[in-house]
């Protein structure tokens, strides 16, 4: 059986990255069958940029009105036409064999509803010696099982059957105060969907949010609670209490790292003297 994939990426103002990331979707050893753009009101290139793509990728270009990811994804995955529908986000990039790892565990089992796998940085100090570590890995990633009935799922790199987002679907919350991808978990528990954590299907991504004052980061750790909660899974709620603390100080590591670090230079630059200090826009509405 021959499945067919499609890809969701919503964006919103990125045109520093859209690029990069739609070249990645070029390079894959095993072409995307279909690539649906969800802009979520870009005001700056991103459109443009996008655009420019229509004779290298099969694109389909929607407008999500309605402000969030939350919204924006879910425009995309129902129009998404595809067995098999993969999200990424708008600053990832996929290593060239991610749409053939994709495909290759789908065929293989047909009762798998659902795949994640890493989410790794791109832009951090560390970049270039995992980018090395993986290619010297790679023969034993490949070898290595998949591990099964995993959870949750990642946001920026998430696999559904076409069946599993219809059969989730009436179980979403679906507010834009929540994450859309902890919504989609916490949905596939309640409809008993088989998840698994595939080492080979790693996509990269900017650790951009990390530039963002840590006051902004917090809640971004708390709404994982409050998603788990406002869904009533109490078993599910009382792990991630346990896990917060720890969660809590990677992201303030990952915080004091990037927020000094230069990826264009690769050089680390105290805050303060740094030119580009944008905070990344939260894909959590208010």
């Amino acid at each position: 059986m021959t499945l067919s994939l499609s890809l969701v990426l919503p964006v919103y103002n990125e045109e520093e990255g859209v690029a990069a990331c739609l070249d990645s979707v070029v390079a894959q050893t095993r072409p995307v069958d279909e690539v649906v753009i969800v802009d979520n009101n870009s005001t700056d290139g991103t459109r443009a940029i996008v655009d420019s793509y229509a004779d290298r990728l099969p694109l389909v270009v929607l407008n999500e009105a309605q402000q969030g990811l939350m919204y924006a994804r879910t425009t995309g995955l129902n129009a998404a036409t595809g067995d098999v529908i993969g999200r990424t986000d708008g600053d990832a990039i996929l290593p060239p064999e991610w749409c053939e790892q994709v495909v290759r565990f789908m065929e293989a089992n047909p009762e798998l509803d659902a795949l994640t796998g890493p989410v790794l940085f791109h832009d951090n100090p560390g970049a270039a010696k995992q980018e090395r570590r993986i290619k010297k890995m790679w023969p034993k990633l490949l070898a290595a099982p998949p591990e099964k009935d995993t959870w949750p799922l990642a946001g920026g790199n998430n696999v559904l059957r076409k069946r599993a987002w219809e059969a989730v679907k009436p179980h979403l919350i679906g507010r834009a105060n929540l994450h859309e991808d902890i919504d989609i978990a916490c949905a596939a528990d309640k409809v008993g969907l088989k998840m698994w954590y595939c080492h080979t299907v790693y996509v990269l991504v900017s650790a951009r949010r990390f530039k963002s004052p840590f006051d902004e980061i917090k809640p971004y750790i708390q709404t994982t609670l409050d998603t788990i909660e406002a869904h009533g899974l109490k078993d599910r709620a009382e792990w991630y209490k346990g896990q917060m603390p720890q969660v809590t100080k990677s992201f303030r590591l990952l915080w004091l790292i990037q927020h000094n670090y230069n990826p264009e230079t690769k050089r680390f630059v105290p805050f303060f003297l740094m030119r580009n200090k944008e905070s990344r826009v939260s894909p959590l509405a208010d």
